[in-house]
Protein backbone atom coordinates (compact mmCIF):
# COMPACT_ATOMS: atom_id res chain seq x y z
CA UNK A 1 0.00 0.00 0.00
CA UNK A 2 2.84 2.40 0.89
CA UNK A 3 4.56 1.79 -2.48
CA UNK A 4 1.27 2.43 -4.26
CA UNK A 5 0.76 5.72 -2.43
CA UNK A 6 4.36 6.79 -3.08
CA UNK A 7 3.84 6.33 -6.81
CA UNK A 8 0.59 8.30 -6.61
CA UNK A 9 2.28 11.19 -4.79
CA UNK A 10 5.14 11.29 -7.31
CA UNK A 11 2.66 11.36 -10.20
CA UNK A 12 0.63 14.05 -8.46
CA UNK A 13 3.44 16.61 -8.52
CA UNK A 14 4.06 16.07 -12.23
CA UNK A 15 0.85 17.96 -13.11
CA UNK A 16 0.37 21.75 -13.22
CA UNK A 17 -3.41 21.66 -12.63
CA UNK A 18 -3.87 23.25 -9.18
CA UNK A 19 -7.39 21.95 -8.60
CA UNK A 20 -6.35 18.46 -9.66
CA UNK A 21 -3.47 18.63 -7.18
CA UNK A 22 -5.81 19.68 -4.35
CA UNK A 23 -8.50 17.06 -5.07
CA UNK A 24 -5.96 14.29 -5.62
CA UNK A 25 -4.15 15.21 -2.41
CA UNK A 26 -7.39 14.83 -0.47
CA UNK A 27 -7.98 11.38 -1.96
CA UNK A 28 -4.40 10.30 -1.16
CA UNK A 29 -4.75 11.61 2.40
CA UNK A 30 -7.95 9.61 2.85
CA UNK A 31 -6.32 6.44 1.49
CA UNK A 32 -3.31 6.96 3.76
CA UNK A 33 -5.61 7.39 6.76
CA UNK A 34 -7.50 4.19 5.92
CA UNK A 35 -4.26 2.29 5.29
CA UNK A 36 -2.73 3.45 8.58
CA UNK A 37 -5.95 2.56 10.40
CA UNK A 38 -5.93 -0.99 9.03
CA UNK A 39 -2.19 -1.38 9.67
CA UNK A 40 -2.43 -0.19 13.27
CA UNK A 41 -5.81 -1.56 14.32
CA UNK A 42 -5.97 -4.86 12.44
CA UNK A 43 -3.15 -7.34 12.49
CA UNK A 44 -2.90 -11.04 11.81
CA UNK A 45 -2.80 -13.14 14.99
CA UNK A 46 -0.53 -16.14 15.36
CA UNK A 47 -1.36 -18.58 12.58
CA UNK A 48 -0.28 -22.03 11.43
CA UNK A 49 1.31 -22.07 7.96
CA UNK A 50 -1.22 -24.04 5.90
CA UNK A 51 -0.28 -24.43 2.25
CA UNK A 52 -3.11 -26.47 0.72
CA UNK A 53 -6.84 -27.20 0.87
CA UNK A 54 -6.14 -30.87 1.59
CA UNK A 55 -4.06 -29.96 4.63
CA UNK A 56 -6.72 -27.59 5.98
CA UNK A 57 -9.76 -29.80 5.44
CA UNK A 58 -8.01 -32.78 7.03
CA UNK A 59 -7.77 -30.74 10.24
CA UNK A 60 -11.46 -29.81 10.01
CA UNK A 61 -12.40 -33.46 9.54
CA UNK A 62 -10.55 -34.42 12.73
CA UNK A 63 -12.23 -31.69 14.76
CA UNK A 64 -15.79 -31.62 13.36
CA UNK A 65 -18.43 -33.92 11.96
CA UNK A 66 -18.52 -32.93 8.28
CA UNK A 67 -20.58 -33.98 5.31
CA UNK A 68 -19.60 -33.27 1.67
CA UNK A 69 -22.07 -30.37 1.67
CA UNK A 70 -20.38 -28.92 4.78
CA UNK A 71 -17.02 -29.06 3.03
CA UNK A 72 -18.46 -27.31 -0.02
CA UNK A 73 -19.72 -24.52 2.27
CA UNK A 74 -16.29 -24.16 3.91
CA UNK A 75 -14.60 -23.94 0.49
CA UNK A 76 -17.07 -21.24 -0.57
CA UNK A 77 -16.46 -19.24 2.62
CA UNK A 78 -12.73 -19.32 1.88
CA UNK A 79 -13.47 -18.20 -1.68
CA UNK A 80 -15.43 -15.22 -0.33
CA UNK A 81 -12.49 -14.07 1.84
CA UNK A 82 -10.11 -13.86 -1.12
CA UNK A 83 -12.72 -12.40 -3.51
CA UNK A 84 -12.04 -8.72 -2.57
CA UNK A 85 -8.51 -9.18 -3.93
CA UNK A 86 -9.81 -10.16 -7.38
CA UNK A 87 -11.31 -7.71 -9.90
CA UNK A 88 -15.06 -7.27 -10.12
CA UNK A 89 -17.99 -7.07 -7.73
CA UNK A 90 -17.67 -8.52 -4.22
CA UNK A 91 -19.12 -11.89 -3.21
CA UNK A 92 -21.74 -11.88 -0.45
CA UNK A 93 -22.88 -15.22 0.92
CA UNK A 94 -25.64 -16.39 3.24
CA UNK A 95 -24.55 -19.47 5.21
CA UNK A 96 -27.92 -21.07 5.99
CA UNK A 97 -28.60 -23.64 8.66
CA UNK A 98 -30.85 -24.39 11.64
CA UNK A 99 -29.71 -23.54 15.18
CA UNK A 100 -26.84 -25.76 16.45
CA UNK A 101 -26.03 -26.99 12.93
CA UNK A 102 -22.43 -25.75 13.19
CA UNK A 103 -22.54 -22.69 10.93
CA UNK A 104 -21.42 -20.37 13.77
CA UNK A 105 -18.40 -22.61 14.43
CA UNK A 106 -17.36 -22.17 10.80
CA UNK A 107 -17.79 -18.38 10.90
CA UNK A 108 -15.82 -18.14 14.16
CA UNK A 109 -12.95 -20.03 12.50
CA UNK A 110 -12.29 -16.91 10.42
CA UNK A 111 -11.43 -14.93 13.54
CA UNK A 112 -12.81 -11.77 15.12
CA UNK A 113 -11.07 -8.54 14.08
CA UNK A 114 -7.99 -9.18 12.01
CA UNK A 115 -6.26 -8.09 8.84
CA UNK A 116 -8.58 -10.10 6.61
CA UNK A 117 -11.89 -10.45 8.46
CA UNK A 118 -14.21 -8.49 10.75
CA UNK A 119 -16.69 -10.47 12.85
CA UNK A 120 -19.86 -8.95 14.27
CA UNK A 121 -22.69 -10.66 16.11
CA UNK A 122 -25.28 -8.45 14.43
CA UNK A 123 -25.55 -5.87 11.66
CA UNK A 124 -27.21 -2.44 11.72
CA UNK A 125 -26.92 0.78 9.73
CA UNK A 126 -25.29 2.93 12.41
CA UNK A 127 -22.49 0.41 12.76
CA UNK A 128 -21.59 0.88 9.10
CA UNK A 129 -22.11 4.64 8.66
CA UNK A 130 -22.17 7.17 11.47
CA UNK A 131 -22.91 10.89 11.51
CA UNK A 132 -20.90 11.21 14.73
CA UNK A 133 -17.26 12.24 14.98
CA UNK A 134 -14.84 11.10 17.64
CA UNK A 135 -13.10 13.55 20.02
CA UNK A 136 -10.20 13.96 17.57
CA UNK A 137 -12.62 14.78 14.73
CA UNK A 138 -12.26 11.49 12.85
CA UNK A 139 -15.10 9.68 11.13
CA UNK A 140 -16.57 6.95 13.33
CA UNK A 141 -18.04 5.04 10.35
CA UNK A 142 -16.85 1.47 10.00
CA UNK A 143 -17.78 0.97 6.33
CA UNK A 144 -14.55 2.37 4.83
CA UNK A 145 -12.49 0.22 7.22
CA UNK A 146 -13.92 -2.92 5.58
CA UNK A 147 -12.07 -2.27 2.33
CA UNK A 148 -10.58 -5.54 1.01
CA UNK A 149 -11.72 -7.39 4.13
CA UNK A 150 -14.61 -9.78 4.77
CA UNK A 151 -17.47 -8.90 7.08
CA UNK A 152 -18.67 -11.88 9.13
CA UNK A 153 -22.16 -11.72 10.64
CA UNK A 154 -22.90 -14.51 13.09
CA UNK A 155 -26.65 -13.91 13.29
CA UNK A 156 -28.23 -12.22 10.29
CA UNK A 157 -31.60 -13.57 11.48
CA UNK A 158 -31.89 -10.49 13.72
CA UNK A 159 -31.77 -8.29 10.62
CA UNK A 160 -34.73 -10.15 9.09
CA UNK A 161 -36.71 -9.50 12.30
CA UNK A 162 -35.91 -5.75 12.40
CA UNK A 163 -38.71 -3.23 11.96
CA UNK A 164 -39.29 -2.19 8.35
CA UNK A 165 -37.72 1.28 8.65
CA UNK A 166 -34.48 0.00 10.19
CA UNK A 167 -34.24 -2.70 7.53
CA UNK A 168 -34.70 -0.27 4.66
CA UNK A 169 -32.01 2.04 6.05
CA UNK A 170 -29.55 -0.85 6.35
CA UNK A 171 -30.42 -2.31 2.95
CA UNK A 172 -29.97 1.09 1.32
CA UNK A 173 -26.40 1.26 2.65
CA UNK A 174 -25.66 -2.31 1.53
CA UNK A 175 -27.02 -1.71 -1.98
CA UNK A 176 -24.67 1.25 -2.43
CA UNK A 177 -21.74 -0.50 -0.74
CA UNK A 178 -22.07 -3.47 -3.08
CA UNK A 179 -21.40 -1.14 -6.01
CA UNK A 180 -18.35 0.27 -4.19
CA UNK A 181 -19.55 3.77 -3.31
CA UNK A 182 -21.67 5.41 -0.64
CA UNK A 183 -22.78 9.00 0.00
CA UNK A 184 -25.14 10.46 2.57
CA UNK A 185 -25.79 13.99 3.83
CA UNK A 186 -27.05 14.40 7.39
CA UNK A 187 -29.30 17.15 8.73
CA UNK A 188 -26.31 18.95 10.25
CA UNK A 189 -24.83 19.25 6.70
CA UNK A 190 -22.25 16.61 7.48
CA UNK A 191 -21.54 14.47 4.41
CA UNK A 192 -20.28 10.89 4.46
CA UNK A 193 -18.87 9.82 1.09
CA UNK A 194 -16.84 6.65 0.53
CA UNK A 195 -15.45 5.17 -2.67
CA UNK A 196 -13.75 1.90 -3.59
CA UNK A 197 -15.10 0.08 -0.53
CA UNK A 198 -15.31 -3.44 -1.96
CA UNK A 199 -15.53 -6.12 0.74
CA UNK A 200 -16.75 -9.68 1.08
CA UNK A 201 -19.53 -10.79 3.42
CA UNK A 202 -20.52 -14.09 5.05
CA UNK A 203 -23.74 -13.99 7.08
CA UNK A 204 -25.01 -16.88 9.17
CA UNK A 205 -28.79 -17.16 9.08
CA UNK A 206 -31.61 -19.65 9.50
CA UNK A 207 -34.02 -20.66 6.73
CA UNK A 208 -36.16 -17.64 7.63
CA UNK A 209 -34.07 -15.79 5.03
CA UNK A 210 -36.03 -17.58 2.30
CA UNK A 211 -39.07 -15.55 3.37
CA UNK A 212 -37.33 -12.22 2.76
CA UNK A 213 -38.63 -11.11 -0.64
CA UNK A 214 -36.53 -7.95 -1.03
CA UNK A 215 -35.20 -9.02 -4.40
CA UNK A 216 -33.26 -5.80 -5.01
CA UNK A 217 -30.90 -6.80 -2.18
CA UNK A 218 -31.35 -10.56 -2.46
CA UNK A 219 -29.94 -10.59 -5.97
CA UNK A 220 -26.64 -9.42 -4.50
CA UNK A 221 -26.43 -12.38 -2.12
CA UNK A 222 -25.81 -16.00 -2.96
CA UNK A 223 -26.90 -18.75 -0.57
CA UNK A 224 -25.42 -22.02 0.58
CA UNK A 225 -27.19 -24.53 2.81
CA UNK A 226 -24.72 -25.77 5.42
CA UNK A 227 -26.88 -28.77 6.29
CA UNK A 228 -28.06 -31.22 3.62
CA UNK A 229 -30.86 -33.37 5.00
CA UNK A 230 -30.20 -36.39 2.80
CA UNK A 231 -26.54 -36.64 3.83
CA UNK A 232 -26.69 -35.32 7.40
CA UNK A 233 -26.78 -37.80 10.27
CA UNK A 234 -28.07 -35.98 13.33
CA UNK A 235 -26.99 -38.76 15.72
CA UNK A 236 -23.40 -38.56 14.47
CA UNK A 237 -23.54 -34.77 14.76
CA UNK A 238 -24.76 -35.01 18.38
CA UNK A 239 -22.11 -37.54 19.38
CA UNK A 240 -19.38 -35.39 17.81
CA UNK A 241 -20.60 -32.41 19.84
CA UNK A 242 -20.70 -34.46 23.07
CA UNK A 243 -17.21 -35.85 22.46
CA UNK A 244 -15.62 -32.42 21.98
CA UNK A 245 -17.59 -30.00 24.17
CA UNK A 246 -14.87 -30.00 26.87
CA UNK A 247 -12.26 -28.77 24.38
CA UNK A 248 -14.44 -26.29 22.50
CA UNK A 249 -12.12 -23.36 23.22
CA UNK A 250 -9.01 -25.30 22.22
CA UNK A 251 -10.71 -26.51 19.04
CA UNK A 252 -11.83 -22.97 18.18
CA UNK A 253 -8.29 -21.62 18.49
CA UNK A 254 -6.92 -24.44 16.33
CA UNK A 255 -9.47 -23.87 13.57
CA UNK A 256 -8.84 -20.12 13.68
CA UNK A 257 -5.05 -20.51 13.47
CA UNK A 258 -5.24 -22.94 10.57
CA UNK A 259 -8.03 -21.14 8.68
CA UNK A 260 -6.34 -17.74 8.88
CA UNK A 261 -3.03 -19.41 8.06
CA UNK A 262 -4.47 -20.73 4.81
CA UNK A 263 -6.22 -17.43 4.03
CA UNK A 264 -2.93 -15.61 4.57
CA UNK A 265 -1.22 -18.03 2.19
CA UNK A 266 -3.94 -17.58 -0.44
CA UNK A 267 -4.04 -13.77 -0.26
CA UNK A 268 -0.27 -13.43 -0.16
CA UNK A 269 -0.06 -15.45 -3.36
CA UNK A 270 -3.09 -14.05 -5.21
CA UNK A 271 -1.95 -13.60 -8.82
CA UNK A 272 -2.20 -10.26 -10.59
CA UNK A 273 -5.28 -9.52 -12.69
CA UNK A 274 -3.64 -10.58 -15.94
CA UNK A 275 -2.36 -13.82 -14.37
CA UNK A 276 -5.62 -15.04 -12.79
CA UNK A 277 -6.68 -18.59 -13.67
CA UNK A 278 -8.79 -18.47 -16.80
CA UNK A 279 -12.27 -19.95 -17.02
CA UNK A 280 -12.51 -21.75 -20.39
CA UNK A 281 -15.38 -21.02 -22.75
CA UNK A 282 -16.85 -24.52 -22.30
CA UNK A 283 -17.09 -23.99 -18.54
CA UNK A 284 -18.42 -20.45 -18.99
CA UNK A 285 -21.22 -21.90 -21.12
CA UNK A 286 -22.12 -24.20 -18.23
CA UNK A 287 -22.14 -21.22 -15.84
CA UNK A 288 -24.53 -19.36 -18.16
CA UNK A 289 -27.01 -22.26 -18.03
CA UNK A 290 -26.83 -22.35 -14.23
CA UNK A 291 -27.25 -18.56 -14.04
CA UNK A 292 -30.29 -18.62 -16.32
CA UNK A 293 -31.87 -21.31 -14.15
CA UNK A 294 -31.15 -19.30 -10.99
CA UNK A 295 -32.65 -16.14 -12.52
CA UNK A 296 -35.92 -18.04 -13.07
CA UNK A 297 -36.07 -20.05 -9.86
CA UNK A 298 -35.28 -17.28 -7.40
CA UNK A 299 -37.90 -14.93 -8.83
CA UNK A 300 -40.89 -14.24 -6.60
CA UNK A 301 -44.37 -12.76 -6.93
CA UNK A 302 -45.27 -9.66 -4.90
CA UNK A 303 -48.90 -9.37 -3.85
CA UNK A 304 -51.13 -6.89 -2.07
CA UNK A 305 -52.91 -7.67 1.16
CA UNK A 306 -55.96 -8.88 -0.79
CA UNK A 307 -53.72 -11.38 -2.65
CA UNK A 308 -53.90 -9.50 -5.96
CA UNK A 309 -50.71 -8.94 -7.96
CA UNK A 310 -48.80 -5.71 -7.38
CA UNK A 311 -47.44 -5.92 -10.92
CA UNK A 312 -46.78 -8.53 -13.57
CA UNK A 313 -43.74 -10.41 -12.21
CA UNK A 314 -40.64 -11.31 -14.15
CA UNK A 315 -37.17 -12.72 -13.67
CA UNK A 316 -33.92 -10.82 -13.29
CA UNK A 317 -31.38 -10.61 -16.10
CA UNK A 318 -28.81 -13.33 -15.43
CA UNK A 319 -25.70 -11.21 -16.09
CA UNK A 320 -24.93 -10.43 -12.44
CA UNK A 321 -25.19 -14.00 -11.19
CA UNK A 322 -23.15 -15.17 -14.21
CA UNK A 323 -20.36 -12.79 -13.27
CA UNK A 324 -20.57 -13.86 -9.62
CA UNK A 325 -20.35 -17.54 -10.58
CA UNK A 326 -17.37 -16.87 -12.85
CA UNK A 327 -15.54 -15.03 -10.08
CA UNK A 328 -16.37 -17.78 -7.56
CA UNK A 329 -14.99 -20.32 -10.03
CA UNK A 330 -11.69 -18.45 -10.12
CA UNK A 331 -11.64 -18.19 -6.31
CA UNK A 332 -12.40 -21.90 -5.92
CA UNK A 333 -9.59 -22.77 -8.32
CA UNK A 334 -7.23 -20.90 -5.99
CA UNK A 335 -8.74 -22.40 -2.83
CA UNK A 336 -8.77 -25.98 -4.13
CA UNK A 337 -5.36 -25.68 -5.82
CA UNK A 338 -6.67 -26.41 -9.33
CA UNK A 339 -5.27 -25.22 -12.65
CA UNK A 340 -8.58 -25.73 -14.47
CA UNK A 341 -12.22 -25.72 -13.35
CA UNK A 342 -13.44 -29.31 -13.25
CA UNK A 343 -16.48 -31.37 -12.38
CA UNK A 344 -15.76 -31.02 -8.67
CA UNK A 345 -15.96 -27.22 -8.89
CA UNK A 346 -19.07 -27.47 -11.05
CA UNK A 347 -20.81 -29.59 -8.41
CA UNK A 348 -20.09 -26.87 -5.85
CA UNK A 349 -21.51 -24.25 -8.24
CA UNK A 350 -24.56 -26.43 -8.85
CA UNK A 351 -25.23 -26.71 -5.13
CA UNK A 352 -24.69 -22.97 -4.70
CA UNK A 353 -27.11 -22.27 -7.55
CA UNK A 354 -29.92 -24.48 -6.23
CA UNK A 355 -29.47 -23.20 -2.67
CA UNK A 356 -29.70 -19.61 -3.95
CA UNK A 357 -33.15 -20.25 -5.43
CA UNK A 358 -36.53 -20.19 -3.69
CA UNK A 359 -36.79 -23.68 -2.11
CA UNK A 360 -40.41 -24.28 -3.17
CA UNK A 361 -39.54 -23.31 -6.75
CA UNK A 362 -36.77 -25.93 -6.75
CA UNK A 363 -39.00 -28.62 -5.21
CA UNK A 364 -41.77 -28.09 -7.76
CA UNK A 365 -39.30 -27.98 -10.65
CA UNK A 366 -37.68 -31.24 -9.56
CA UNK A 367 -41.03 -33.04 -9.32
CA UNK A 368 -42.36 -31.70 -12.61
CA UNK A 369 -39.11 -32.62 -14.37
CA UNK A 370 -39.61 -36.19 -13.15
CA UNK A 371 -43.18 -36.17 -14.50
CA UNK A 372 -42.77 -34.91 -18.04
CA UNK A 373 -46.32 -35.86 -19.07
CA UNK A 374 -47.78 -33.69 -16.32
CA UNK A 375 -48.98 -33.97 -12.76
CA UNK A 376 -52.27 -32.90 -11.19
CA UNK A 377 -52.58 -30.56 -8.24
CA UNK A 378 -53.85 -33.34 -5.99
CA UNK A 379 -50.81 -35.47 -6.87
CA UNK A 380 -48.56 -32.50 -6.07
CA UNK A 381 -50.20 -32.26 -2.65
CA UNK A 382 -49.44 -35.95 -2.08
CA UNK A 383 -45.86 -35.73 -3.35
CA UNK A 384 -44.92 -32.58 -1.44
CA UNK A 385 -46.95 -33.25 1.71
CA UNK A 386 -48.14 -29.65 1.72
CA UNK A 387 -51.62 -28.22 2.36
CA UNK A 388 -53.70 -27.89 -0.80
CA UNK A 389 -54.01 -24.12 -0.34
CA UNK A 390 -50.21 -23.76 -0.32
CA UNK A 391 -49.83 -25.88 -3.45
CA UNK A 392 -52.54 -23.86 -5.19
CA UNK A 393 -50.83 -20.58 -4.30
CA UNK A 394 -47.36 -21.76 -5.37
CA UNK A 395 -48.68 -23.14 -8.66
CA UNK A 396 -50.33 -19.79 -9.42
CA UNK A 397 -47.04 -18.00 -8.70
CA UNK A 398 -45.07 -20.39 -10.92
CA UNK A 399 -47.60 -19.87 -13.71
CA UNK A 400 -47.18 -16.10 -13.43
CA UNK A 401 -43.38 -16.49 -13.51
CA UNK A 402 -43.50 -18.72 -16.59
CA UNK A 403 -41.81 -21.63 -14.81
CA UNK A 404 -44.72 -24.04 -15.30
CA UNK A 405 -47.64 -24.38 -17.71
CA UNK A 406 -51.09 -25.89 -17.43
CA UNK A 407 -52.51 -28.27 -20.03
CA UNK A 408 -55.57 -30.46 -20.47
CA UNK A 409 -55.30 -34.24 -20.69
CA UNK A 410 -57.89 -36.93 -21.24
CA UNK A 411 -59.32 -38.19 -17.97
CA UNK A 412 -59.17 -41.78 -19.21
CA UNK A 413 -62.94 -42.17 -19.14
CA UNK A 414 -65.56 -42.18 -21.88
CA UNK A 415 -67.32 -39.18 -20.36
CA UNK A 416 -66.66 -36.22 -18.15
CA UNK A 417 -64.36 -33.24 -18.36
CA UNK A 418 -60.69 -33.46 -19.19
CA UNK A 419 -58.38 -32.94 -16.23
CA UNK A 420 -55.80 -30.21 -15.87
CA UNK A 421 -52.17 -31.05 -15.16
CA UNK A 422 -49.04 -28.97 -14.69
CA UNK A 423 -45.87 -29.34 -16.73
CA UNK A 424 -42.55 -27.52 -16.77
CA UNK A 425 -42.14 -24.79 -19.34
CA UNK A 426 -39.96 -26.31 -22.11
CA UNK A 427 -37.20 -23.74 -21.53
CA UNK A 428 -37.05 -24.55 -17.81
CA UNK A 429 -37.11 -28.28 -18.52
CA UNK A 430 -34.18 -27.91 -20.91
CA UNK A 431 -32.16 -25.77 -18.45
CA UNK A 432 -32.80 -28.21 -15.58
CA UNK A 433 -31.92 -31.18 -17.76
CA UNK A 434 -28.66 -29.68 -18.98
CA UNK A 435 -27.47 -27.71 -15.93
CA UNK A 436 -28.56 -30.03 -13.11
CA UNK A 437 -29.11 -33.57 -14.39
CA UNK A 438 -26.95 -34.11 -17.47
CA UNK A 439 -24.38 -31.38 -16.90
CA UNK A 440 -21.50 -33.70 -17.84
CA UNK A 441 -22.90 -34.06 -21.38
CA UNK A 442 -23.85 -30.46 -22.13
CA UNK A 443 -22.56 -30.73 -25.67
CA UNK A 444 -25.72 -32.68 -26.44
CA UNK A 445 -28.36 -30.14 -27.42
CA UNK A 446 -31.33 -32.50 -27.32
CA UNK A 447 -32.99 -33.20 -24.00
CA UNK A 448 -33.72 -36.74 -23.00
CA UNK A 449 -37.07 -38.18 -24.07
CA UNK A 450 -38.47 -39.61 -20.89
CA UNK A 451 -42.04 -40.38 -19.90
CA UNK A 452 -43.87 -40.38 -16.60
CA UNK A 453 -41.65 -41.06 -13.60
CA UNK A 454 -42.27 -41.60 -9.92
CA UNK A 455 -43.79 -38.81 -7.86
CA UNK A 456 -40.89 -39.10 -5.48
CA UNK A 457 -38.58 -36.09 -5.92
CA UNK A 458 -35.37 -37.05 -7.70
CA UNK A 459 -32.35 -37.08 -5.43
CA UNK A 460 -29.35 -35.37 -6.95
CA UNK A 461 -25.88 -36.70 -6.35
CA UNK A 462 -24.33 -34.41 -3.79
CA UNK A 463 -21.10 -32.51 -4.05
CA UNK A 464 -17.96 -34.23 -2.86
CA UNK A 465 -14.76 -32.47 -1.85
CA UNK A 466 -13.00 -35.56 -0.61
CA UNK A 467 -9.28 -35.41 -1.26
Amino acid sequence: MKKKLSRAVKKLYQTSDVWKIISSALVIAEEMEQSEYVDTQFTLPEVDPIKSWEELISIYRKELYLTPGNEAAIALCLAVTISPYLPGEPIWLFLIGPPSSGKTTIIEAFGTSNLYCESQSQLHSKMLVSGWKSADGKDASFLPKLKKRTLLIKDYTTVVSMDHRAQEELYGILRDAFDGTFKKQYGNRLVRAFTDIKFGMIAGVTRVIHGDSRSSLGERFLKIEYLEEDEFNETHHIHAAMDSYHRKEERGKLLERTTLGYIDNLITNVPSSDALPEVPKEFRDKIVKLALLVSHLRAQVDRRGDDSLLYRPGKEIASRVSVQMTKITQCLMLVLNKQQPDEEIYRVLRKLSLDSCVPFNVEFTRILYDNITGISRSDLVTALQLPQTNVHRICNDLLQLGIIQMKKVNNGKNSGRDKHVYILHPNIYKLWDEAIINYANMSQTETSTKVALSLKPKKIKRVSLQS
